[in-house]
């Protein structure tokens, strides 16, 4: 078989495409409102941090700059590590308790630790909360995709998979939307921002509770009848064929010993086990390196950059959210009818080029940021002398400048030491020309006003097109339907691991990164993966579009076998 698949088994025959009945559709949306818990978790995180930082919660913090940064940072990557955790539980869990109880797990974790967070006393309790609900998140991400793959028919497995992804989106886009009205509470409005997503998980809970379990689940842990009864509920026609079909995909995957007929012996089982995770997780890996996180982290900073702060800055980050839901929805029109070969690969160029464009204006724009005034000046108190807006922010100090600069970037400003006081005095300090002008200020800690400010906005966006229908859903797609029965909950709960594991990495490295490396060199460094990640997916990827689970392990097993010398 080469590595487009044209050689592989043709689409079966023996069950013609089903139709979804109502509670087919109702279990798939159901189900993929883990999904939009996912989205609305790592979102909603960006916008009631701005008004945690101004709660009795963290004020016991003021003083101790360095251990305030750590808690910060806890509570951002709290869900990150707890959602590592969750993915690698999260495989278990659906092998032995099922993929509905598996979400009915996560909808626990979800309200449990959401609550924890909106009733929150001291930062020990929200840390705590958001490693709750971050486990959540991490085992509604793994079983979420498999459930829905398992309870697709195979016409339409890729693009309703893709609909958890869309979910996924459309709860981080809903997480800006909700930041944004809450945020005119104000007392403690991040406890109503943290606390609501309580209310999906519970809706989900009770629907799940109402619908049925997987039935190639059932059948793998022997409960025919039982499956046979899902699949009458699920499915409007051809019921018996998809049930034989189930049973034949369960079967081939139990047979582990060798024979005439060509079954596997155990050896051979692990490898193919490992050929198919190794594209599992590099498709996870693939997908976090190639810039989603950059660009995500890098649009508050943008805001802030032209002048947005606080509830503005809210309204403004809903574009790219924005942007990225409604791109996914042609990931779910083309995923069927393209495959997801050629979407993945399209996908991979369109963002390889946006990055290369980004890092080449990020790094122009570097070079056309305002001037720091380098009179005597008692205000100037960043340690390390800096010419501009960006040797500023290199030294990792803050450049105190105008909030708006209406197309004029050479006003000086001011370098600053990062420190909380310093910071505050900038919105009343006076011009260090003019003393007599006291225009309002902005803190620029991460990045500079420049002109080219609405050319990147727009690369964000050129990127979120890319990105949203290829790069998002392929991964989760290719996923829940790679592996046998008897390893697909490990597959995916590895897989999973393997996406937050390198979340974590690029939240982790991301700042350094952007202080070490020139200006655009994280762009570029993303770049690079994505150009190393098309090679490799046109080497080894195969097309899995029409094929039924059966004949996608033949496809592998077709792969690995030794192929016979030619005297």
């Amino acid at each position: 078989v080469n590595s487009s698949g044209s050689g592989g088994p043709s689409p079966s025959s023996a069950s013609s495409n089903q139709r979804l009945t109502t509670h087919g559709l109702a279990l798939v949306f159901t189900t993929a409102l883990g999904g939009f818990l996912f989205g609305y978790d790592t979102g909603v995180i960006s916008g009631a941090l701005f008004y945690l930082r101004k709660s009795e919660v963290l004020q016991v913090l003021d003083g101790d700059q360095k251990r305030l940064d750590f808690v910060e940072g806890a509570i951002v990557s709290g869900t990150t590590f707890g959602a590592a955790l969750g993915a690698a539980l999260g495989g278990y869990f659906a092998d032995k308790l099922g993929r509905k109880k598996s979400i009915v797990l996560a909808d626990f974790l979800f309200i449990v630790g959401s609550c924890l967070l909106a009733l929150s006393s001291s930062y020990v309790e929200l840390i705590v909360g958001r490693v709750i609900v971050g486990i959540g998140v991490g085992v509604a991400s793994m079983v979420v995709p498999l459930f829905i793959a398992e309870v697709s028919p195979k016409n339409l497995r890729a693009a309703l998979v893709t609909v958890n992804v869309l979910f996924i989106t459309t709860g981080q886009f809903l997480s800006y939307l909700v930041n944004y009205f809450l945020s005119y509470i104000q007392e403690d409005c991040w406890r109503y921002m943290l606390g609501v997503a309580a209310l999906p998980a519970m809706l989900q809970l009770v629907g799940i509770v109402m619908l049925p379990e997987s039935p190639r689940w059932l059948v793998f842990t022997f409960q025919v009848e039982r499956a046979r009864e899902v699949l009458k509920l699920l499915f409007k026609d051809n019921t018996e064929a998809a049930l034989k079909e189930i049973m034949s995909d369960v079967a081939a995957a139990s047979n582990q010993t060798s024979n005439q007929e060509g079954g596997l012996n155990r050896t051979f089982a692990r490898s193919l086990f490992r050929a198919q995770l190794k594209i599992g997780c590099g498709l996870q890996i693939l997908q976090q390196l190639s810039g989603i996180n950059t660009i995500m982290y890098l649009c508050p900073i943008i805001m802030s950059s032209a002048g947005f702060v606080g509830r503005e800055a809210l309204l403004i980050s809903m574009l790219p959210a924005f942007t990225n839901a409604s791109s996914t929805l042609f990931g779910i029109w083309a995923i069927e009818r393209h495959g997801r070969r050629k979407l993945l690969l399209s996908s991979l160029a369109v963002v390889s080029l946006s990055l290369f464009l980004l890092g080449m204006l990020q790094n122009v724009a570097s070079h056309k940021t305002p001037p720091v005034y380098s009179g005597e000046d008692a205000y100037n108190t960043c340690p390390a002398p800096a010419a501009d807006c960006n040797a500023c922010i290199q030294h990792q100090c803050v450049f105190c400048g105008l909030k708006s600069y209406h197309q004029n970037y050479s006003i000086v400003g001011r370098c600053i030491d990062s420190d909380a006081q310093a910071m505050a005095n900038c919105t009343s300090l006076p011009d260090p020309v003019n003393p007599g002008i006291r225009g309002p200020r902005l803190n620029y800690q991460f990045g500079c006003p420049s002109p080219y400010t609405g050319w990147i906005v727009a690369l964000v966006m050129f990127y979120l097109v890319g990105f949203a229908p290829g790069l998002s859903p392929v991964p989760w797609a290719m996923n829940s339907e790679l592996y046998s029965p008897r390893n697909r909950g490990l597959g995916n709960g590895y897989a999973a691991v393997s996406n937050w594991i390198s979340n974590s990495i690029v939240t982790l490295f991301f700042i350094p990164l952007q202080h070490l490396l020139p200006p655009g060199g994280v762009f570029f460094l993303c770049q690079a993966v994505t150009v190393v990640g098309f090679v490799w997916v046109y080497l080894v990827l195969p097309e899995t579009k029409g094929l039924t689970f059966e004949e996608i392990q033949l496809l592998f097993i077709q792969r690995l076998k030794p192929k016979p010398l030619k005297l």
